[in-house]
């Protein structure tokens, strides 16, 4: 992707010095490859490390303090992709809170090509930072319960896009950790009238591959979850 940013620094100064632990997030512009323009904006209000688990924040759009990124030694560049989710995790979970400033500094053009086109690789990534978030926070004795259902609906809804794209030993992974860390979370990323009564029944595995078997009218397609399409 490609960015610009006129006068973002200017005009998110005075949000970024509100508190010592805090980042703001601008709106954006995005761009996709036939030209259509939509507008973008964080929704980060409430609790942080919930909306980086779930919420897509453009990498461009935050303005962190310099302090906050060296407490958590910046981007991991060992992560094939991803590595802003993963950044922003860390950071929520080391205390960072995150404020939208409603404002569109940014515009985001998006190349063919880019990392975020290959989507079963982002999905794959997700296990890795997912898990090692909840790890950092359980750490800290700050792994609450509504933290935990909410790592837990996110990997079970990652694990049925992997199952769907043959990726079966990956999905298992994720269901198995969902599992672990919150059985209502893991159901949650289920139809409460459709699926989630045979999820019950017959576990994750065998409940996808009724669902591949039905039509969608009956079970609808698994949204997918929204940080994905950053680059």
């Amino acid at each position: 992707m490609m960015c610009s940013m006129p006068n973002a620094s200017r005009a998110r100064s005075p949000c970024s010095r509100s508190s010592h632990t805090s980042a703001s997030l601008c709106d954006w512009l995005c761009i996709d490859l036939s030209g259509q323009v939509a507008r973008e904006e964080p929704g980060v209000d409430g609790d942080s490390v919930e909306a980086a688990l779930t919420e897509r924040i453009q990498t461009a759009s935050p303005l962190h303090r310099a302090s906050d990124l060296m407490s958590v030694a910046g981007f991991d560049a060992s992560l094939p992709c991803c590595q802003e989710t993963d950044l922003h995790l860390r950071l929520a979970c080391q205390g960072v809170r995150f404020r939208r400033l409603p404002e569109t500094l940014l515009t985001v053009r998006k190349q063919p090509g880019s990392v975020s086109s290959d989507y079963t690789k982002l999905l794959l990534q997700h296990e890795v930072i997912f898990i090692r978030a909840a790890e950092i926070l359980r750490g800290r004795d700050e792994l609450t319960p509504a933290r935990r259902f909410a790592f837990a609906r996110q990997l079970a809804a990652d694990g049925r896009l992997l199952f769907r794209r043959k990726m079966r030993v990956a999905a298992r992974r994720c269901w198995r950790a969902a599992a672990t860390l919150d059985r209502a979370g893991l159901r949650s990323a289920y139809g409460r009238r459709t699926s989630r009564p045979l999820l019950t029944l017959l576990g994750p595995e065998l409940t996808e591959q009724v669902v591949a078997a039905l039509p969608f009218s009956i079970f609808p397609r698994v949204p997918s979850p929204s940080n994905v399409s950053n680059p």
